[in-house]
């Protein structure tokens, strides 16, 4: 009788080590996939990315296997601001871990491009 109570208990503290084993490796996949979609998101806010703030797109990371990017851009009422998301994802087989990213960005390509100021002209006289 005592053995089969030990061989109970053995057997659930193994599946209680299995499931906490399964919420370590899920919870390393989605902060991944969070570094992955703030780093392309990055990327695309300094206008050194493949993917342009007005095109979008789509691929997958060449230093994380089986990790994938899409980049969904909306433009807004504001003149080239656009709404960009983000999403990163990796399919393990047996659960898909997702996250996304959004945030409203202007068009890098148009920073800096202002036009030259010019002083105001003044007159000095009176008018009638």
């Amino acid at each position: 009788m005592a053995t089969a109570i030990f061989m109970m208990s053995i057997a659930a503290i193994g599946i209680l080590v299995r499931g906490g084993s399964d919420m370590a490796l899920e919870a390393s996949r989605t902060n991944l996939c969070s570094r992955l979609a703030r780093s392309k998101m990055a990327e695309i806010e300094a206008g050194t990315s493949d993917v342009t703030v007005s095109t979008g797109g789509s691929g997958s990371f060449a230093d994380q296997q089986g990790y994938q990017w899409e980049v969904i851009s909306v433009p807004i009422s504001v003149p080239n601001a656009y709404d960009v998301t983000v999403r990163v994802w990796v399919d393990s087989g047996v659960k898909l871990t997702e996250v996304s990213v959004s945030q409203i960005l202007l068009d890098p390509s148009l920073m800096n491009n202002a036009a030259p100021l010019s002083a105001p002209t003044t007159s000095t006289g009176t008018s009638p």
